[in-house]
């Protein structure tokens, strides 16, 4: 194994150690004795994604309007609240590693 893969396997070791992941996980595995409030959470998620993503939505406040009102009782539920908030965690872990490389590593990228 090259010096590159023994370091990304360990900095994958101590992000999984981390307690926001380990948080993460807890989350999944509670919500593993409740497969309908998973489906409904992964159900927000997907209309989040879109919601953020879809550049060809007219007006985004009439969907996130919509998207707010329609998950409202679900977002109401702490489980589910703890789940976003650990998965929201460990994705702003990750951005900050990924932020780290883009600024470590001079690629001379021009700005889009």
């Amino acid at each position: 194994m090259n010096k590159i893969q023994e370091c990304v396997e360990k900095l994958l070791e101590v992000i999984r150690e981390d307690s926001a992941y380990q948080r993460y996980l807890a989350c999944e595995e509670m919500l593993k004795s409740n497969p309908e409030l998973k489906k409904q959470i992964d159900e927000f998620r997907v209309a989040v994604f879109h919601m953020n993503n879809d550049d060809t939505q007219e007006d985004l406040y009439d969907i996130t309007d919509e998207v707010e009102n329609r998950y409202e009782k679900l977002r109401k539920v702490p489980e589910v609240n703890a789940y976003l908030e650990a998965e929201l965690d460990v994705c702003r872990m990750l951005q900050q590693v990924l932020e780290q490389f883009r600024n470590g590593i001079d690629l001379n990228i021009p700005n889009v």
